[in-house]
């Protein structure tokens, strides 16, 4: 489910249903009564967006005909010489840039919003 971010004029700061837009609410700090816009900033759940995208299909295992499991990973290495940072698929387990959004291994969307 999508939420708002409503701000109370007072500065109070809370989460709302997306279809609360528009709508006379009242503070749950303050009591104050006030309209939320109707262009309230939207957020969207990491849940949200796997209900859009849907769950990765099993892929089939290849015979890798000797390879190793992992190959090499690419990207921006660090300025201080520091090896890239990595993190493992949760569908296939394998090493993955941490910038990538999707497995270049198994093409899994891996990102969540706190990626971007």
């Amino acid at each position: 489910m999508a939420f708002i971010r409503v701000v109370c004029p007072h500065g109070h700061q809370f989460r709302g249903k997306q279809k609360l837009a528009g709508k006379v609410v009242v503070c749950p700090v303050c009591d104050r009564r006030f309209q939320i816009p109707l262009d309230a900033p939207i957020e969207i759940s990491d849940d949200d967006v796997l209900g859009f995208v849907g769950k990765p299909k099993p892929q089939p295992q290849r015979d890798r005909g000797g390879l190793p499991e992992t190959k090499p990973v690419s990207g921006p290495t660090p300025a201080n010489g520091a090896p890239p940072r990595v993190r493992n698929c949760p569908h296939c387990e394998r090493e993955i840039h941490v910038a990538h959004h999707i497995c270049p291994h198994c093409r899994t969307y891996v990102a969540g919003l706190k990626d971007f």
